[in-house]
C-alpha cells in the first residue's frame, strides 16, 4: 500500500495574489500483494513412514561393529602399540 494525496474540496478560490485553499486527504491505494507462505516443519506420512526401518538398519550395521563411532576407533587406537616412535625425517635433510 502507499499513500495518495487527493484534493477534496476548494474551500477559497485562487486570486492573482493568494493561492487558493483546498481541503486534502490522503487515501491507501493498494501497488501490489505480498504473499506468505509459512512451512509448518511436518514431514510426509511417506518419509515418516521409512525413517524407523531406517533407524532399525543404522542400529543392525552399528551392532556389528561392536562399538560406536568415532571413540570406538579412538579407544582401539589408544590400545595397540606402536613400534618405532619417530617421525619422518624431513625432506631438506635427504635421509
Amino acid at each position: 500500500m502507499r499513500r495518495a494525496r487527493l484534493l477534496v474540496d476548494v474551500t477559497v478560490q485562487a486570486t492573482d495574489k493568494p493561492p487558493a485553499r483546498v481541503d486534502v486527504y490522503d487515501d491507501d491505494v493498494p501497488v501490489g500483494y505480498r504473499m506468505t507462505v509459512e512451512f509448518s516443519g511436518a514431514l510426509p506420512a511417506w518419509r515418516v513412514d521409512e525413517l524407523p526401518d531406517r533407524v532399525e538398519k543404522l542400529r543392525q550395521r552399528r551392532a556389528r561393529r561392536g562399538r560406536y563411532g568415532a571413540g570406538g576407533a579412538r579407544r582401539r587406537a589408544a590400545g595397540r602399540l606402536v613400534g618405532d616412535s619417530r617421525g619422518a625425517a624431513p625432506p631438506w635433510l635427504g635421509r
